[in-house]
């Protein structure tokens, strides 16, 4: 998901790529719980039966389904949030607040968009800037990743459209 804020003067444009949340985490927690129902009566019919050795793992099969989802809840909890200015080009990874931060000059960072032709690849889409790169929206789809590449690259020829014009 990418959502886009620009301020009120245009002095810089900021993206927010995170990745698609399709159920809350009470909800993952509901659907670990009710796993581990099901599992946990199927276990008690055959304890009852005298399989006891299956109730224990009846209750461990949503244990690991709850540390699973909880797994992927956190991946996709983490934000890049890309931040160009009239300057720079500034790209923070994280979850509730930056972790990691890198700058780059915006007029010599280059974007680039390597799409390979399998329908499978969702492509990298790359930021270069003096030897250095950075690898954004590693959580989009393929399709996404096509829209953010065409944002960053009309929003990047608008500011040197932009510095060209106040130049002259």
């Amino acid at each position: 998901m990418i959502a886009i804020n620009s301020s009120d003067n245009a002095e810089r444009q900021i993206f927010v790529v995170k990745g698609n949340v399709s159920m809350s985490w009470r909800g993952n927690v509901y659907l670990a719980l009710s796993f581990g129902a099901v599992g946990c009566l199927f276990g008690l019919g055959l304890a009852l039966q005298g399989y006891w050795l299956v109730l224990p793992f009846a209750g461990l099969e949503a244990l690991v389904v709850l540390c699973s989802l909880r797994a992927v809840w956190r991946r996709l909890e983490r934000r890049e949030v890309i931040t160009i200015s009239d300057q720079s080009i500034r790209v923070e990874w994280g979850r509730k607040e930056p972790e990691q931060s890198i700058e780059f000059n915006r007029h010599w960072a280059r974007l680039e968009f390597d799409l390979p032709d399998s329908p499978f690849e969702t492509g990298t889409l790359r930021l270069r800037c003096h030897g250095r790169s950075v690898v954004l929206g590693n959580a989009l789809g393929r399709e996404e990743k096509k829209t953010l590449h065409v944002s960053l690259k009309e929003n990047l020829a608008a500011w040197a459209r932009h510095t060209q014009l106040s130049a002259s």
